[in-house]
């Protein structure tokens, strides 16, 4: 739009609007349900070990319910979960997922990319895709397919899916050549739209962004494609702290964002439950800027609040 300078002169004006996204991660719901001795004759062996001698102790399910109660008052335009709302991948955990989710809003108004505990054996595809498929289907859609594409006001989210199961002991994840081939072509085409593009994914997508046995297995293609075709945000979880990196992205630098746990407690290793609310103000070309601020769950159950520094 224009309007007239007090000169007379035609002034351009950027007509600007704000969407407001909410992101979450890792809230591993509990308790774990019971537990039947022959669906622990796998990998599941050692995550319920896990839960029982360490995690269950850090993971706090009331912070995790303050932590909800602070996002849906900051009234988001959309949320996503970037992944391990489940431990163990067990079909009752996602059932409690979906409870979760519903909370939060339908599936027009929240978005789900699956981590490593939530595929964490082969048995856990079919259930998870069944139960929580509604909050990962992209528009025009039948069902989840990968990358999954949402349009949201001003906003392009991509959902990819890295979780893959694995053996014990190794969370590393994939995306697979077709993937991020699929990703490529939509982040240009979505460029061409002049959407803000939002990529979410459970793993940290770069190189160095995780320990080896925790690592995105395809970093590096990942951080090829994203320096070809651009995007204006990359979200991930996984790694339970919350983080800033930047690499190149179709010409200029592209933010990648981690968050900590929502709902891990651990002093010891100063982790408290927290989420990232995401302003996103777009103008009328192909331009967005980005105010993300930290808000963590104190330990007398207040919020405190710690803008990120995005700049390089």
């Amino acid at each position: 739009m224009t309007r007239r300078a007090s000169g007379g002169e035609a002034e351009t004006v950027t007509t600007r609007q704000t969407f407001r996204l909410a992101f979450f991660s890792d809230p591993h719901l509990g308790p774990l349900p019971v537990i039947r001795l022959r669906t622990l004759a796998s990998k599941r062996v050692t995550g319920w070990l896990n839960w029982r001698l360490m995690r269950k102790a850090h993971y706090d399910m009331a912070a995790l319910d303050l932590l909800l109660d602070d996002m849906i008052a900051s009234a988001p335009d959309h949320i996503v979960c970037g992944g391990d709302i489940a431990n163990l991948g067990l079909p009752e955990e996602f059932r409690a997922a979906a409870t979760l989710l519903a909370r939060l809003g339908d599936a027009e108004h929240v978005s789900l990319v699956p981590g490593n505990h939530s595929l964490y054996v082969r048995k856990s595809v079919a259930p998870m895709f069944a139960i929580l498929g509604e909050w990962m289907t992209g528009d025009g859609e039948k069902g989840p397919v990968f990358p999954y594409v949402r349009r949201r006001g001003c906003i392009a989210l991509i959902g990819l899916n890295s979780a893959t199961p694995t053996h014990a002991f190794n969370a590393t994840g994939l995306l697979g050549e077709r993937q991020i081939e699929a990703a490529r072509a939509l982040l240009k085409a979505l460029k061409a739209e002049r959407l803000c593009r939002v990529v979410v994914v459970h793993h940290p997508p770069h190189v160095g962004g995780a320990t080896f046995d925790r690592r995105l297995r395809d970093a590096a293609a990942f951080e090829a494609m994203l320096a070809d075709a651009g995007a204006e945000l990359v979200l991930h979880g996984h790694n339970h702290v919350t983080s800033v990196a930047h690499r190149a992205g179709g010409g200029s630098s592209t933010p990648i964002v981690g968050v900590g746990s929502a709902s891990e407690f651990n002093i010891a290793r100063g982790r408290r439950p927290v989420w990232l609310r995401i302003d996103i103000a777009c103008g009328d070309q192909d331009d967005c800027e980005l105010t993300i601020v930290e808000r963590k769950i104190a330990d007398d159950g207040s919020v405190s609040t710690h803008p990120l520094t995005l700049a390089r």
